[in-house]
């Protein structure tokens, strides 16, 4: 009943209406869900809320687990979630349920610039039908949806010891990834080849030097990502 899931038949091709529509889906209904919270449930079911559209990335990280394990292509170099969304899709969670606002302003700062990058170059081999496609769209679209969630109906601010302590895990994680990716084979974090697809780095050239690019880049990047909250606090201090 479910074979039409395990259909690869179908190659996904970037910036086709394949692409652009689970984007337009997925900012229409998170933006009526984000502002009808905001406007019609008290704090408290704000957070019951926020908690279960938490847990949708991580279902969808447990189904692809699943879906690969039934179509015979998990491996351990590539499905256990140590990518960065995938980490993030268990995480989240608890932040939420926990409100805590220390863990959200670092993954604030992995989301929007992260999983950013991951909608506008997906690193998606096959299209729908096929269950990678589902699971993709749904992770990364809610996912980066989460912290913008948070802002709105927490109040929560983003400062510029977040973008630093962003700066220290996200070394720390890569430190991680690359021990992980040392002892059993695998790529996560792309810390020893590129994706196969077109990524932003494709432009930072070769191994090991995109890496070093990918430092300074994110850290221009997650600047970029906390000047509204900077500049308006200035602002209103002003």
């Amino acid at each position: 009943m479910l074979d039409f899931l395990f259909d690869t038949t179908n190659p996904f091709t970037a910036y086709t209406y394949l692409h652009w529509w689970p984007l337009i889906f997925f900012v229409v209904t998170m933006t009526g869900i984000i502002l009808f919270a905001r406007q019609k449930l008290s704090h408290e079911k704000r957070v019951v809320l926020g908690i279960w559209l938490a847990v949708i990335p991580a279902i969808s990280v447990i189904l692809r687990m699943i879906f690969t394990h039934m179509d015979g292509t998990f491996t351990i170099q590539e499905e256990l979630p140590f990518q960065l969304c995938r980490s993030l899709a268990f995480a989240f969670p608890f932040v939420i349920y926990y409100q805590s606002r220390k863990w959200f302003g670092i993954f604030y700062f992995f989301t929007i610039v992260g999983t950013l990058q991951a909608l506008l170059t997906p690193d998606l081999p096959l299209s729908a039908p096929h269950h990678s496609y589902w699971t993709y769209w749904t992770l990364h679209c809610i996912l980066i949806a989460l912290p913008i969630y948070c802002i709105v109906n927490f109040n929560w601010k983003v400062t510029i010891r977040d973008f630093w302590n962003a700066v220290i895990v996200v070394n720390l994680y890569m430190l991680f990834t690359g021990v992980i990716n040392f002892l059993i084979g695998s790529n996560y974090f792309y810390t020893h080849h590129k994706p196969p697809g077109p990524t932003l780095l494709d432009f930072l050239g070769p191994w090991p030097w995109y890496i070093l690019a990918v430092e300074g880049l994110a850290a221009v990047l997650f600047l970029l990502a906390g000047l509204p909250f900077w500049i308006g606090r200035r602002k209103g201090e002003s």
